[in-house]
């Protein structure tokens, strides 16, 4: 579980480094580790904020979470809970274990399950 955490906090520093030129409009505002017995794997969870304005920010929600897999260095979900803005579903994807594009529930339930477990 050691090995989690500071694998997760590495992959945390690559991605604080890089964010600001993938996307100087979002920053990362919390994150998490786990280690899920269940699955066998180490997982990092960021919670995102996007500091958009005006228009662009009325169809983009402000807050995202994404999880990795903290030694793989893999995107596996993409969510969010803000379902009323337009492109939501947009930002709600599943990567690991099949896709389920668009389908926020699903994705909040693939996150609460690696993560708690």
């Amino acid at each position: 579980m050691k090995d989690c955490a500071e694998q997760a906090e590495r992959l945390l520093k690559q991605h604080k480094a890089t964010q600001r030129d993938i996307d100087p409009t979002t920053s990362i505002l919390d994150w998490d580790n786990h280690y899920s017995p269940k699955y066998r794997r180490c997982y990092l969870r960021e919670s995102m904020l996007s500091h958009r304005t005006g228009a662009e920010a009325r169809d983009l929600p402000a807050f995202t979470s994404e999880v990795y897999d903290a030694f793989e260095g893999r995107l596996l979900a993409m969510c969010t809970g803000q379902t009323a803005v337009k492109t939501a579903k947009v930002f709600c994807r599943v990567l690991d274990e099949g896709s389920s594009d668009g389908d926020c529930i699903a994705c909040q339930r693939y996150i609460d399950e690696h993560m708690d477990r």
